[in-house]
């Protein structure tokens, strides 16, 4: 179980929903259970009206940026394979869940 994780949504619904995909699920874990602290930093450019959008924004913007960007460095591109949908952290699990936003783009 890790103290500490430092990572980034794919979007961010109004209502606060965290849409966070991954290829492999590697660092899914840490996110849906084990870190104590989660600290997401996301450009404002990912807020989005509803989850409905979120889904259309990793698969129209997020994921076309992301395959170019692996097939670029020679990699055989990416893929969707898991969808980590963060909506609300209970209180009784004593994780804190922190979300920055900055008022720049950051990432895709």
């Amino acid at each position: 179980m890790s103290d500490f994780y430092l990572g980034s949504a794919h979007a961010v619904t109004q209502d606060g929903e965290l849409l966070i995909a991954s290829a492999s699920g590697s660092q899914l874990p840490a996110l849906a259970f084990d870190a104590k602290n989660i600290i997401l930093v996301a450009g404002a450019q990912k807020i989005v009206p509803a989850l409905t959008d979120a889904f259309d924004r990793l698969k129209t913007h997020v994921f076309p940026l992301e395959d170019k960007r692996m097939k670029d460095a020679g990699q055989g591109g990416s893929t969707i394979a898991k969808v980590l949908i963060f909506a609300k952290e209970p209180a009784w699990t004593g994780r804190k869940v922190h979300l920055i936003l900055v008022n720049e783009a950051l990432g895709f």
